[in-house]
């Protein structure tokens, strides 16, 4: 019984997981511009991936790698997992 529990868990996991994968790889994100100069898209993109989790991310323009930052919203406590490149405030407002 305690073998067939285990693979019901897993097996719901595993779904989650996917449904996530799928949402996030659903979004389009922004890309940038060929021409910085004339980029008009935000320093930095907001996804809502839920009501508690925000997925943000830097614009290219400001940083090839476009990195990713993760906000999540606990009942007391609010988590930011800051991964972005640009240390200039007037730049990447965040």
């Amino acid at each position: 019984m305690m073998y067939l529990a285990t693979i019901i868990l897993a097996t719901s996991t595993l779904s989650a997981h996917a449904d996530a994968v799928e949402k996030i790889n659903g979004h389009t994100w922004i890309h940038g511009s060929e021409d910085c100069a004339t980029n008009t898209d935000p320093a930095i993109e907001t996804f809502q991936y839920d009501e508690s989790s925000y997925i943000l991310r830097q614009n290219k323009c400001l940083d090839s790698e476009a990195p990713f930052i993760y906000v999540l919203f606990g009942e007391h406590t609010v988590f930011v997992q800051d991964t972005g490149a640009t240390e200039d405030a007037g730049r990447f407002p965040l």
